[in-house]
């Protein structure tokens, strides 16, 4: 699934609710995100932004500021590796392994 988001942290977090009862109905493997408007105040591992079997990426403004950003949740038995591209921010670039999928 892909959303932009104008800002996953207004509204106190709301819209992480409403995206983990969305993925309650349609169960996804990767929810690709933008706009999420994160920056290093609030860690990944964040208690507002955890969605329960999922592991958290993303790439936040460049700036530091809160706005722009991307992120990608992925189900914990995906195996992904990030690929560093030089020169690029805001962009995630990935490398999933389909092959070694747990439970598939």
């Amino acid at each position: 699934m892909s959303l932009e988001l104008n800002s996953l942290s207004s509204n106190n977090f709301s819209k992480v609710s409403l995206l983990q009862a969305y993925n309650n109905i349609h169960d996804y493997d990767i929810i690709c995100l933008s706009e999420t408007f994160l920056d290093s105040t609030i860690a990944s591992d964040d208690k507002n932004i955890t969605i329960n079997g999922y592991n958290l990426i993303r790439a936040d403004h460049p700036l530091n500021i809160k706005r722009g950003g991307v992120a990608i949740y992925y189900k914990e038995n995906i195996a992904i590796r990030t690929i560093d591209v030089p020169g690029i921010s805001e962009c995630l670039l990935c490398e999933i392994d389909i092959e070694n999928i747990k439970g598939y």
